[in-house]
């Protein structure tokens, strides 16, 4: 029996470890982060709507500077704190960083598909073992039971194609639209351990004097006009952030509705036509 389980033991290891050096060489967004020796690059963090708001290729051919989309679904400004931690470790130092802050109000469940890479950031161990303590348990007891996710499904898709290209493409359906009026409307929300982060991240690009943009990007109009406490929420976040940076609020910024994929995500178009006005308004000057 204990033969056994000393070949349980050392099979997750060894199987593990050989997996977790084909995720680090995938050209998803994470693995760029923990692979290391990016060249100094426009870096943005947010949640999905970040990961819509600025579509990479594009901007890049714009401005003439590589963007990399750090974005993810459900991205909490916790866990954008700690991936930007990570990649100032392991990179060169960002050009720019822009930060799509209505992950303000995100918790920070995504860190249990984050567990991929917790092998090479404590900082993600430390968010997942306070949000998820039992996946934190298991994934110590097996490495394999970290790799049993989507993101890990994800790292194998991207190996050898960048994720760069992940945007909306459709447009929002007509019933949809038509059902906006009719559904109430939820007030965009902080969580206090995203405003602590967001004060740590501020504090620390102030030290290391690295160019920093909070954004906030475009609602469907008849969707913004909806949201409660839309003025509150951003004057309440200017409070916050302080007198030394500015919140670019472009939340009813696009008012074309094919813009839009769904009331809260842009799509492709939508993100090229937001592009003109943050290059015309000179959201990209001065890197």
């Amino acid at each position: 029996m204990g033969a056994f389980c000393a070949l349980v033991y050392f099979g997750d290891r060894v199987i593990a470890d050989f997996l977790e050096r084909i995720i680090l060489e995938s050209q998803t967004r994470f693995s760029t982060v923990y692979r290391g020796g990016r060249e100094r690059s426009v870096l943005v963090l947010g949640n999905s709507r970040g990961v819509n708001a600025i579509y990479a290729p594009a901007t890049q051919d714009i401005i003439g500077i590589p963007v990399l989309n750090l974005s993810y679904n459900g991205m909490s400004m916790e866990l954008a704190e700690a991936l930007l931690a990570d990649y100032l470790d392991r990179n060169a130092r960002p050009r720019l960083i822009v930060l799509e802050i209505t992950n303000l109000g995100d918790r920070s469940d995504l860190v249990n598909d984050l567990r991929v890479y917790c092998k090479f950031s404590n900082r993600l161990e430390k968010v997942l073992e306070k949000q998820a303590p039992r996946s934190a348990i298991m994934g110590r007891m097996s490495r394999l039971y970290n790799l049993n996710g989507e993101i890990f499904l994800r790292s194998l898709y991207y190996f050898k194609r960048s994720d760069q290209m992940w945007i909306n493409r459709y447009r929002i359906a007509p019933s949809l639209l038509e059902n906006i009026s009719r559904k109430p409307t939820e007030e965009l929300q902080f969580i206090s351990n995203n405003t602590k982060s967001l004060s740590r991240i501020l504090q620390l690009m102030r030290e290391k004097r690295i160019p920093t943009r909070l954004l906030i990007s475009p609602y469907l109009p008849a969707y913004a006009e909806r949201i409660p406490n839309l003025r509150e929420w951003i004057n309440r976040g200017q409070q916050l952030v302080g007198p030394d940076f500015q919140i670019w609020d472009y939340s009813n910024a696009i008012q074309e509705v094919p813009g839009f994929a769904d009331r809260v995500h842009m799509n492709e178009y939508g993100s090229r036509l937001l592009l003109g006005c943050l290059v015309r308004d000179g959201f990209f000057s001065g890197i």
